[in-house]
């Protein structure tokens, strides 16, 4: 039985009003459901306001019909408006550039808002660093959102007025291009930067990026090494961060690059920091005290933060430089903190943390398992403070504890916590085994710790996903009704769920 063209019997505005909902990795593949489809197709290019082009939609990925196949869409298209214009080809060779340059022409004549551009060699994990020719921007004057999905150089000028989104992904970048480009977005709002840099035995240059911008809210900076392994500090790649006005930080760094924080960031809401490689090199002597010292300039380029979430190999970092350093700036307008005990120093910082922070409101904190040769007591156990905190008495109302493995650090920890915080409301508590052993750091010996705060309530969160792998380890006829997971939940888990 032949199935029903039921496409070809839509009348046809409802169909254009399909195809303007619709990208051309969707638009290709409707072209086998309807034998009118391909007439209808060249008919109504117009109605399409997301150009996506992305030549691992062919599936021979043929390279003459990739070409083959943009010219005739933007030719049959004629120029009209266009919101989205992506562009990625994953066999770029530089002699395609003046086949390639009139399509992004294309797009900047017909006022495109959202550029994305990605050319990969054969051998993409190779740098490919793409030099447009100079009349290939002709304005700038209607684009919001530019990413750069490789290295590129163009020519810039001094001002770009409606850019608010910038993304720019390098592996052996142009600095002094990407530098010129970031300062003349004059209205950018956020600027993402992702690197996959060279390590130094490929590569001896210094990367310096200066990112300058008054009107900058967010940056977001993921800086990766290619290698599984991390290589040391040999090579310090800067970034310059020079932006009044930011709300909203987040650093990814493996490679140790350093940085420069403009002072008095009065305006910064949240700051996200993941520093170093692993916390096992830390622990391994991989990263002198001198090199550790790094993250302190990002530390004190943070101090006006409200939100604050230290990675557990940041932790290990500061760990390591803290004795160097002295005591941590002052955190006076942080009223949130999360952070994750990492497996190399564990609760050492703790104590100095609540101390630089007077008006902290709320902590979370999230534990790392540690190897099987912890260090000493002396680097990872809890060591009381000479004096309380004064946040413990003020401000502190809502503590989260979680992955905590039943160990006597952790109850110490939490014996402190509740017999110091005296305005606390609550103090949730999550467990990565539910059952304690005999003797073990449990709930119904916290029930019975001390509490300097009459309104504080104990919660005990339970370990949903090691209770749900319990239950699918029966047989279905076994599993008890109520305990049953819905088959979304099952599967957004991972599991097979009969």
């Amino acid at each position: 039985m032949v199935a029903a063209d039921r496409i070809s019997q839509l009348p046809e505005e409802i169909v254009a009003q399909i195809v303007s909902h619709l990208n051309m990795k969707e638009a290709l593949a409707m072209l086998v459901l309807s034998k009118n489809w391909i007439n209808f197709w060249t008919n109504h290019l117009l109605n399409l306001h997301t150009l996506d082009f992305d030549s691992a939609h062919f599936r021979t990925r043929n390279r003459t019909h990739f070409l083959n196949y943009v010219d005739q869409v933007l030719r049959f298209r004629g120029i009209i408006d266009v919101d989205k214009f992506s562009l990625k080809f994953h066999e770029f060779r530089a002699n395609d550039l003046p086949r390639i340059c009139p399509w992004i022409r294309y797009a900047i004549v017909c006022n495109v808002k959202k550029l994305e551009l990605q050319f990969e060699t054969e051998q993409g994990w190779l740098p490919n660093l793409v030099s447009l020719p100079s009349n290939v921007f002709l304005t700038f004057n209607s684009l919001v959102e530019l990413k750069l999905k490789n290295d590129f150089v163009f020519d810039v000028p001094p001002t770009i007025p409606c850019l608010k989104i910038l993304h720019v992904d390098v592996k052996r970048p142009n600095t002094k291009f990407l530098n010129r480009l970031f300062r003349s977005c004059e209205n950018l709002e956020k600027l993402s930067i992702n690197g996959v840099l060279l390590p130094s035995r490929y590569d001896e240059i210094a990367y310096i990026f200066v990112i300058s911008n008054p009107a900058l809210r967010k940056l977001e900076i993921n800086m990766m090494s290619s290698e599984e392994q991390f290589e040391g500090c040999s090579l310090h790649h800067l970034i310059s961060i020079q932006t009044p006005n930011l709300e909203y930080l987040k650093i990814e760094d493996e490679i140790y690059a350093s940085y420069e924080l403009q002072e008095n960031i009065n305006s910064l809401i949240e700051a996200n920091v993941c520093f170093g490689p692993h916390s096992s090199y830390i622990k391994d002597g991989q990263i002198s005290v001198d090199d550790a010292c790094e993250i302190m300039d990002i530390v004190e380029g943070i101090t006006h933060a409200k939100s604050i979430i230290l990675w557990e190999n940041t932790m290990a970092v500061i760990g390591r430089a803290i004795d160097d350093f002295g005591m941590l700036p002052e955190f006076s307008t942080l009223n949130r903190l999360e952070l994750c005990i990492d497996d190399c120093y564990g609760w050492k910082l703790l104590p100095h943390l609540l101390s630089s922070s007077p008006n902290l409101e709320i902590l979370q904190i999230d534990k790392q398992v540690a190897f099987n040769d912890v260090p000493d007591g002396n680097t990872y156990g809890w060591e009381e403070p000479e004096a309380a905190p004064s946040c413990l008495g003020q401000h502190l109302k809502e503590i989260k504890l979680t992955s905590l493995w039943r160990s006597a650090d952790e109850e110490k920890v939490v014996t402190y916590l509740l017999g110091n915080c005296m305005v606390l409301e609550k103090m949730t508590i999550k467990f990565s085994q539910d059952n304690a052993l005999e003797g073990q750091f449990n709930e119904a010996m916290i029930e019975e710790f001390p509490r300097a705060s009459d309104n504080c309530e104990l919660i005990f969160e339970r370990n949903f996903q090691l209770e749900m792998e319990a239950v699918v380890a029966l047989p279905a006829n076994q599993r008890p009704v109520s305990q049953k997971p819905n088959v979304s939940t099952a599967l957004s888990l991972g599991w097979n769920w009969p």
